[in-house]
């Protein structure tokens, strides 16, 4: 068994009024994602 810890990709800034889990990705928190994929089992 492997334990993979990962850390939450880049998001846009935080705001009062948007809770943190529905902030949007930045354009490099997608790059991120999609390099991300490439290593994790699918």
């Amino acid at each position: 068994m492997k334990l993979i810890l990962l850390r939450h990709a880049k998001a846009q800034k935080a705001s009062w009024d948007v809770p943190d889990r529905d902030r949007p990705l930045q354009e490099r928190g997608h790059r991120q994602t999609l390099h991300l994929a490439q290593y994790l089992p699918g």
